[in-house]
């Protein structure tokens, strides 16, 4: 998930022209803020598919009958090793956010 920060310096830093040249807003801009403004922009693509991909996950997965129940059962182990267990794709929305968080952080930090 972060290796694509090395190649985004890579291709900032050998395709400089071609990226002013192709977009009209970078024209005239160092290296270091065009870097930042694509790491910004992969970082909040994470944030938003990571939050879209859990919060689906989230929502159909608590239902407010689940949390009922739960309370009711909450000495009846099979029911809460059940409700304890993760889903994969939870798991990859989460990772993605912590992927976006990381890319912004470090779009934070090229700038400075």
């Amino acid at each position: 998930m972060l290796s694509p920060i090395a190649i985004d310096v890579a291709l900032v830093s050998n395709y400089l022209p071609i990226l002013q040249r192709l977009f009209p807003f970078w024209k005239n801009r160092p290296t270091y803020l065009v870097l930042s403004d694509i790491l910004f922009l992969e970082g909040g693509l994470f944030l938003f598919f990571g939050a879209l991909i859990a919060g689906v996950v989230l929502y159909n997965a608590w239902s407010p009958g689940w949390m009922a129940l739960f309370v009711k059962q909450v000495f009846h182990w099979k029911i809460v090793k059940k409700a304890r267990e993760i889903p994969a794709s939870l798991i990859v929305g989460l990772i993605l956010i912590g992927a976006g968080i990381i890319y912004i952080l470090a779009a934070i930090i090229v700038t400075l």
